[in-house]
């Protein structure tokens, strides 16, 4: 899901805002093709079913409306305010693309091809899909691709590939990582990630305070969720819940809301203590991308995690993402209609960075 940024600063006044070229290939036994307004089976023309989006599963393999979930995911990166352009404008005119893969050693294998020994091409690490960015070439173009995997690739109880359990989710996060990444890649300094500034940081530190202080019990925001799958894999400590009804378990009881998600959630709220992990937050700001965008909260995704982020929308880390997706412009420290005045930008002291 994270990955870093290559660092291209010093050339950044040369960026060229042109897209990868658009066209259908094999690389290693993986084909790739195109989908338009003329192969696309429905809705075909929209970004990024409009030369951005890339099928790389055979026909016969191919679930039925898994495309077409990728494709609706995509265009809920609009902007909320009527009129302005959002997100999703600025994805398709930096020429972000999407590739949908049935499993992570295909889209290494037709990354490694396609894009060979660059950030482009999937860790063996990655699990549900991947995202990468960087800019090659004397004119230093843009490239930003979405790996989307039909299967979640795990490793911690035993190697096994399973079927994602949303791609909705998933391409709502990638897609996260793809604004990240682009909105990076346009600024002054190329190689951070609006996700690892100071600002962002801080509102999220903010809201873990205030969540400690107004939500004494932790079952208000965990409940009685089941750690998914997906959840164990990316380091939650174990599968039971923190709730049983509004009682604590054990395991819990006396723990802060931080403390339970360096527990439950350390993938996305504290990266540095998960083994490979980096000290960055590229993930919580995807995952809430997917949560103000309508694409989080899906079945049996990220459970735990996502009843935290949900109560995080609507305060200060929700409410910067949502702010940037609407604007494509950092929220104003004063306030806005649309942002609170109230999230100040101070050290976050609770917050690891």
């Amino acid at each position: 899901m994270n990955r870093l940024l290559q660092v291209v600063s010093f050339l950044s006044v040369l960026f060229a805002f042109t897209a990868i070229s658009a066209h259908a290939d094999t690389q290693n036994g993986v084909t790739c093709n195109v989908q338009n307004a003329t192969t696309f089976p429905t809705g075909g023309g929209v970004y990024p079913a409009d030369g951005h989006l890339y099928e790389c599963i055979p026909a016969s393999m191919l679930i039925i409306g898994r495309e077409e979930s990728i494709v609706g995911a995509v265009q809920k990166f609009k902007s909320d305010i009527s009129g302005q352009q959002g997100a999703l404008e600025y994805l398709q005119s930096n020429g972000a693309l999407f590739y949908h893969f049935r499993t992570q050693a295909d889209a290494i294998a037709y990354m490694s091809g396609e894009y060979p020994n660059s950030l482009l091409v999937p860790a063996s690490t990655t699990r549900c899909g991947y995202t990468g960015a960087d800019s090659k070439g004397m004119f230093m173009s843009k490239r930003i691709t979405s790996s989307i995997f039909d299967m979640c690739h795990y490793t911690r109880a035993g190697i096994e590939d399973v079927q994602n359990p949303s791609i909705t989710e998933t391409v709502g996060h990638e897609g996260g990582h793809a604004f990240d990444y682009t909105l990076a890649l346009n600024s002054s300094n190329p190689g951070t990630p609006t996700s690892e500034t100071t600002p962002f940081l801080d509102y999220v530190g903010n809201d873990l305070q205030n969540e400690n202080a107004i939500n004494p019990s932790p079952c208000a925001i965990f409940g009685s969720a089941v750690t998914s799958a997906l959840e164990y894999d990316l380091q939650a400590d174990a599968l039971t819940p923190v709730c049983q009804g509004s009682t604590v378990q054990a395991a819990y009881k006396g723990k802060s809301i931080t403390n339970i998600l360096q527990l439950k959630s350390p993938y996305f709220f504290f990266p540095s203590q998960v083994p490979g992990g980096i000290a960055d937050y590229a993930d919580a700001w995807a995952q809430m991308f997917a949560f103000v965008t309508g694409n989080g909260r899906q079945t049996n995704f990220l459970p735990v995690t996502d009843n935290a982020f949900q109560s995080f929308q609507n305060l200060c880390f929700g409410s910067a993402v949502s702010y940037w997706k609407n604007h494509l412009a950092p929220p104003p420290v004063g306030g806005a209609p649309d942002f609170p005045g109230t999230c100040a930008t101070y050290p976050a002291s609770e917050w690891n960075h």
